[in-house]
């Protein structure tokens, strides 16, 4: 006994009552309910100090220096081993042992402790062939380790020899069942949940080496069959529903009798089956390998028969790797990844110690060691059975860039195996990578995730969240991280904190509402390193410098650093997803050259690694360059493309879908753009697109159509948006149907308004979007002065920009300043640049570019030239419905006595609609219309 403790039974005591429980004070274990269940030395002192001492509460400090003197243990220990004596009691006396909250534990047993006589004590020795009917001897020469009770039957495995079993090697395989000989396990319908634990003291070299190998060889096979569920001994202690469905096998090792130099390897299943081998110290990967295929054999009967690797290790290799696998399990991931690569370099053939650093590198995203580990691992660890391979190579195909592929491999696992939530889980993830949103969440949103451990439940509600925040359903994600966050702050894992804060910051930054709180950032960069995963710390810290109001060149800084990083690990789609980050923090700042650079490295990455959903998404970013340079056809051309290759599902696909309307409407497909938007919001539970910005184009349709009432109903819907462009774009939209009413001093003083806010836009663009519609409306409201000051700048602004639709756009404003101040040469001039800026196909931009032609050609005696001009431009209108070029076009046709069939018709209707009178035009030019924003 290592304890410090007094105790005050006869030390002649073999066997101690409590209630209806024995306690073997020999064997170390407790006996009850027919069954005997070993517990390490450790764990069996804590129990005698708390029988030694009842109704006493034990402080936890005291509890650590009286059970571990002079040891070293986390403080989890205590409560596992706590855990552990209440499962031996029995359920219906976990009771005897209260927790006192914060302080410690009190033992309250029914009744006095009293020792058990002799002559009742239970004989803890059979022999082997006890109990079983027309058995036959074992052949084991020391039948005495082949422990039984009176209940037991018991089956010799017989003797087996290794290749390299010197003559003399004795090994002995025992199964000991407490159930009927002719008993098997069912095929269940749902995977079996297996516990492991190891009942060794880690001081104890010569059983914590052996039992802790058991441990993780059985482990690796237990986790790669589909007909288990693996639970490590902590998820069970935070998941309470857990406990009573799940089989418990305890793992032992230590020294024989035989000699200093033989051990013994043991697994007890609850239930009362045991598998037990014995040999020489030098035997250890031989004997621990065969415990471990009885045990696989006898949870899943229906597989007995299958090959399996063989296990060859050393002890000195064995007790390295069982260092990284304690790592690895108390996520501490950078440690772990040393550890096992330097343990590798001296036994590069241990096939489980490459499987167990593959784990370590994906969790760290090092996609390309992770793959090499896993090509390792598949030519050591063979043969296999044909479904455990098939997993093998579908875990490889999740950390490439074939996601379709991936999807298929999953699919196929999951089909096979429904009730395995693993296989699910990586099928959703293979669905998130191939850009497939809705399957993904078709199988995280079920309610039977609820009922399963607290590792996957983290895993589930974190995947989901990436899944809800791709379909542009911000408010959903934010509740699965927020769940996530709160499981796994109560399991104590970092890691998983640091995944959930950054979908949180995520999900703020994307939303484009107030200024963002970038200490979430700051918040899960350091949990990502308090796990020792520096990969996902930099990209925390770049995403944060990135979407910050302050970011500037920095972010380039971070984004070499993280770029070196994910080169180095072979990690493409981080370091794509961190250069598209990087280029739209350019984009905003208005450095469109970076911007380009960026985003050319980024695709160029894309295609090097064959990623097709990468280059998908590189498409929406390529419209919205198409609309931004005015090249209308070619965006055209590229959502065909898009459509014809099926299609994108979530944030991109309806990004997609509304350049799609966006792009009928500046083509004057009104009708079209209509359309487009009533699919678009109906596309999607949770439209990724805001509504206000549909709201907006609805507006602007509104208005090009002479409906000024629909215009102000849906400008306002716009203006009401919490997105700051959006708002402001909508309130410039109710300026210009102001206009429309007649309303100049309300639309000169709601632009105001819009103009002092402009500058808190974080992005350059979304400025000069702004302003170009400010500009048009002040020059139709009379304020020719302000809307001069605007277009000058615009035009300096976006010189060598690229963006040739908004230079177009300015340099047509400036057209009209010049034919309002009869600068005819001016105005020719600005005419003759905006028809080399602007591209074919812009309807918006034509009709006003014909409009200012119109007049500038009547105006310098090129009366047919301004009558063809305006004949072609009416035939168009009328084509395209668009009212407010045909009001003007009657205005122009009277005013320069051109004959028009419709002439007297369409001058009622403006005088009658609009209170203009014919001439209107000799004094002002034609409102236009409001632009919604490209790419939002």
């Amino acid at each position: 006994m290592t304890c410090d403790l007094q105790m005050p039974w006869p030390a002649t005591a073999k066997q101690l009552r409590v209630g209806d429980i024995r306690l073997d004070l020999r064997y170390r274990r407790v006996e009850r309910d027919g069954e005997c269940i070993e517990l390490p030395q450790r764990m069996f002192d804590l129990l005698l100090l708390f029988v030694a001492e009842p109704h006493h509460l034990h402080g936890r400090a005291d509890l650590f220096r009286r059970i571990w003197p002079g040891v070293i243990v986390e403080d989890g220990n205590l409560s596992q081993s706590v855990w552990m004596l209440r499962k031996a009691l029995g359920e219906s006396r976990r009771g005897w042992l209260r927790t006192v909250s914060k302080r410690g534990y009190v033992f309250e047993p029914p009744c006095a402790v009293e020792p058990v006589a002799e002559e009742e004590c239970i004989p803890s020795v059979a022999s082997a062939a006890e109990g079983v009917p027309g058995g036959e001897p074992a052949t084991s020469t020391r039948p005495e380790s082949l422990s039984s009770t009176g209940r037991s039957a018991t089956r010799s495995v017989g003797r087996r020899r290794g290749t390299g079993f010197a003559a003399a090697a004795a090994l002995v395989l025992a199964v000991t069942a407490l159930v009927s000989l002719g008993s098997r396990l069912a095929a269940p319908s749902s995977p079996l949940a297996v516990s492991l634990i190891v009942l060794a003291d880690p001081a104890d070299g010569t059983g914590a080496v052996p039992a802790g190998l058991l441990e993780a060889w059985l482990s690796w096979q237990l986790t790669m069959l589909p007909d288990i569920q693996l639970l490590s001994s902590a998820h069970l202690a935070a998941d309470r529903d857990k406990q009573e469905g799940t089989r418990l096998v305890t793992l032992s090792a230590g020294p024989v009798d035989a000699g200093p130099h033989h051990l013994y390897v043991q697994a007890s299943i609850q239930g009362g089956q045991a598998v037990r081998a014995e040999g020489p110290v030098g035997q250890m990967a031989f004997l621990v390998d065969q415990v471990a295929g009885q045990v696989r054999d006898l949870l899943v009967p229906e597989r007995a028969g299958q090959s399996w690797p063989a296990l060859a290790v050393s002890a000195e290799v064995a007790e390295r790797f069982l260092g990284l696998r304690r790592t690895r399990m108390a996520r501490q991931w950078a440690q772990a990844s040393e550890i096992g690569n330097a343990l590798l370099q001296d036994a590069p053939d241990f096939g489980l110690a490459w499987y167990e650093i593959a784990q370590v590198e994906q969790m760290l995203g090092r996609t390309q060691p992770a793959q090499a580990a896993l090509d390792r691992t598949r030519a050591l660890l063979s043969p296999l059975p044909k479904d455990i391979g098939w997993l093998i190579e579908a875990q490889w195909l999740a950390l490439g860039t074939d996601h379709d592929a991936a999807v298929v491999a999953f699919s196929e696992l999951a089909r096979a195996y429904p009730h395995q939530p693993y296989f699910s889980l990586e099928l959703a993830r293979a669905y998130i990578r191939a850009g497939q949103y809705r399957e993904a969440l078709a199988i995280l949103t079920p309610d039977v995730w609820t009922r399963q451990p607290v590792s996957v439940r983290i895993s589930q509600l974190l995947v989901r969240a990436d899944a809800e925040q791709a379909m542009g359903d911000g408010a959903a994600a934010r509740i699965s991280a927020l769940q996530a966050d709160a499981i796994a702050e109560r399991a104590g894992w970092p890691h998983e904190r640091g995944w959930a804060t950054l979908l949180l910051a995520q999900s703020h930054a994307l939303e484009q509402r107030d200024p963002t709180d970038m200490s979430l950032f700051d918040q899960a960069a350091a949990y990502f390193e308090l796990a020792g995963d520096e990969l996902h710390a930099l990209r925390s810290r770049l995403l944060a410098a990135t979407f910050s109001a302050d970011g500037g060149p920095g972010s380039d800084e971070q984004l070499d650093l993280l770029l070196a990083r994910a080169n180095d690990v072979g990690h493409p789609r981080l370091a794509m997803h961190a250069l598209r980050t990087v280029a739209y923090r350019h984009y905003r700042d208005g450095r469109l050259e970076a911007y380009r650079r960026r985003l050319g490295e980024a695709e160029d990455l894309a295609r090097s690694t064959e990623d097709q959903h990468a280059l998908a998404l590189f498409e929406v970013d390529r419209v919205n360059e198409d609309i931004m340079s005015g090249d209308l056809r070619r965006a055209g051309r590229r959502l065909d493309r898009v459509r014809r290759a099926g299609g994108m599902q979530g944030d991109a696909g309806q990004w997609l879908d509304y350049f799609d309307a966006y792009l009928a409407y500046r083509e004057g497909r009104f009708d079209d753009a209509l359309r487009r938007l009533e699919a678009l919001g109906g596309s999607d539970v949770v439209a990724a697109v805001p509504a206000d910005l549909q709201h907006c184009l609805r507006g602007a349709v509104a208005i090009t159509r002479g409906d000024p009432k629909q215009a102000r109903e849906d400008y306002g819907r716009c203006a009401a948006s919490p997105v700051p462009i959006v708002r402001l774009v909508g309130e410039t939209g109710l300026a210009q149907v102001d206009v429309q009413d007649g309303e100049f001093d309300a639309a000169r003083v709601r632009l105001g308004s819009v103009l002092e806010r402009v500058p808190g836009l974080d992005s350059v663009p979304d400025r000069w979007l702004v302003e170009c519609e400010a500009a048009g409306a002040l020059l139709r409201a009379g304020d020719h002065d302000g809307a001069a000051r605007l277009y000058r700048a615009l035009v300096a602004s976006l010189d060598g920009s690229g963006y040739r639709l908004l230079e177009s756009d300015a340099l047509i404003g400036m057209a009209e300043l010049a034919v309002l101040d009869g600068d005819w040469d001016g105005a020719g001039r600005y005419i003759a640049e905006a028809e080399a800026k602007r591209q074919a196909s812009d309807w918006l931009l034509d009709s006003r570019l014909a409009l200012v032609r119109v007049v500038h050609a009547e105006a310098v005696g090129e009366h047919n030239a301004a009558a063809g001009h305006l004949h072609r431009l009416d035939r168009q209108a009328r084509r395209l419905g668009d009212d407010i070029v045909l009001d003007v076009g009657h205005d122009l046709f009277h005013a320069l006595a051109v004959d028009h069939e419709c002439a007297g018709e369409r001058g009622e209707a403006v005088v009658a609609d609009a209170g203009r009178t014919p001439h209107w035009l000799l004094t002002a030019l034609p409102l236009r219309l409001a632009d919604a924003v490209p790419g939002g």
